[in-house]
């Protein structure tokens, strides 16, 4: 058997990268195994009475939980799941530290738009959506501090700064912007050393619309970031304010 596990900040796609590894019939690809509020296999295993354990368990014995993890392959050659910032940090010192064990860092270029959808995951607690790709929902504003943001941007550059020192052996590298680029997903599958094989995603962009229409704020948000010549690229996501040399 071989492992990997997904290493992502929230907001990032990793529950769409899930869903594509998923749809390769040598993958078994669970989604947050670690998050606090519950156990969430891959979908394939939902509603279908599997468990891996329940979350007092795993709690109490976190390096036990993952050696069970590994156990329960159901015949596939790859199984994984993923985890998000420091859930657990045992268990996420205990994969980095495998070079047994494959890391996908998965990263997303657009920064203010992660947390802008960070914030309106949060706002209508919905975290996941399996619904129809095509399905695209009018999604209200949603204010946004500066402080705040910039401390998000901060906190998610030092976990990944933190997985760079910590992640021994293989690892892939992906963006949320190239998941479903086909030559994205055959790269990742040449080094996972599978089959090349077509990827089906799930998951769909619940945010799809541009950053400035999500923000209700936008013009506070806008003289704050242009009174900071470092935010300049966080600035340059907004299409209708770009910023001027």
């Amino acid at each position: 058997m071989k492992r990997f596990v997904i290493l992502a900040s929230p907001r990032t796609g990793s529950n769409l990268l899930c869903t594509l590894l998923q749809s390769h019939p040598d993958v078994l690809c669970h989604h947050e195994l670690f998050n606090p509020e519950g156990i969430f296999v891959s979908l394939l295993l939902r509603n279908m009475g599997f468990t891996l354990g329940t979350i007092e368990e795993r709690n109490a014995a976190p390096l036990n939980f993952l050696q069970n993890i590994w156990i329960n392959k159901l015949g596939h050659q790859w199984l994984g799941f993923k985890m998000t910032h420091y859930q657990q940090s045992e268990v996420l010192n205990e994969v980095c530290a495998d070079p047994s064990i494959h890391k996908i860092v998965l990263k997303r270029k657009a920064r203010l738009k992660t947390y802008v959808s960070r914030l309106i995951a949060e706002r209508n607690n919905r975290w996941e959506d399996y619904r129809q790709m095509a399905l695209v929902e009018q999604v209200s504003p949603i204010e946004v501090d500066y402080q705040q943001l910039k401390a998000s941007i901060d906190f998610n550059e030092h976990y990944y700064a933190k997985l760079d020192q910590l992640i021994c052996g293989s690892r892939t590298d992906l963006y949320y912007e190239n998941l479903l680029d086909q030559e994205t997903q055959r790269r990742l599958l040449k080094e996972l050393k599978l089959t090349n094989h077509p990827l089906k995603a799930q998951s769909r962009w619940q945010n799809p619309q541009p950053a400035d229409e999500l923000i209700s704020n936008l013009e506070c948000l806008v003289q704050q970031l242009q009174a900071h010549p470092v935010d300049r690229e966080l600035l340059s996501e907004l299409t209708n304010k770009q910023p001027t040399v």
